[in-house]
């Protein structure tokens, strides 16, 4: 049974939609963006400022003015790529902020298509995954330790004298 309740129950869907999604884009971590068709920024989220970024001034450049220019070459490629099948795709690179901080960014593009179907940009979010970064190359530096205490274990079991295999050993060990 419906009643006069139900009518003030129900939500018009523009007002919420556009109430809650400015509410997601400005409280999230991530930072959201949107990318024309010639990867220039039209919007990227207030976060940028966590990495000492200006949202305005980001706004009307190319978002690879903001990567390391390491990672520039591939990523770009990445963009065009996208645009030219249609298919988004998750990247990761590393920005260059203000201060000279270099952070990992995992980004989530997504291509925006025109009512024809037309690539017209796209739009995505960026999280930061530098601690991630961080922590894999721990474990990376960890398991070369290992490896090479390993390494000197077998060689100093199988040796007739340990003087001979300090030398490797020291070698493995300043590898790791």
């Amino acid at each position: 049974m419906s009643g006069a309740g139900d009518a003030e129950r129900r939500v018009k869907p523009y007002s919420v939609r556009s109430d809650v999604f400015q509410e997601l884009v400005e409280e999230s971590n991530d930072i959201s963006y949107v990318v024309d068709p010639r990867g220039i920024l039209t919007y990227i989220s207030p976060q940028v400022s966590r990495y000492g970024f200006r949202a305005e001034e980001m706004v009307s450049r190319s978002f690879l003015d903001f990567v390391l220019p390491e990672d520039r070459e591939r990523v770009g490629r990445d963009f065009q790529d996208a645009m030219a099948t249609g298919e988004g795709r998750r990247t990761e690179l590393r920005a260059l902020c203000p201060d000279g901080r270099i952070v990992w960014l995992e980004d989530h593009g997504t291509v925006r298509r025109s009512e024809g179907g037309a690539a017209v940009g796209m739009t995505g979010i960026l999280r930061d995954i530098s601690g991630r970064k961080k922590a894999q190359a721990a474990l990376q530096r960890r398991d070369a330790i290992l490896a090479a205490v390993a390494s000197a274990a077998d060689a100093l079991l199988k040796s007739a004298s340990w003087r001979e295999c300090v030398p490797c050993i020291l070698s493995d060990l300043g590898r790791a």
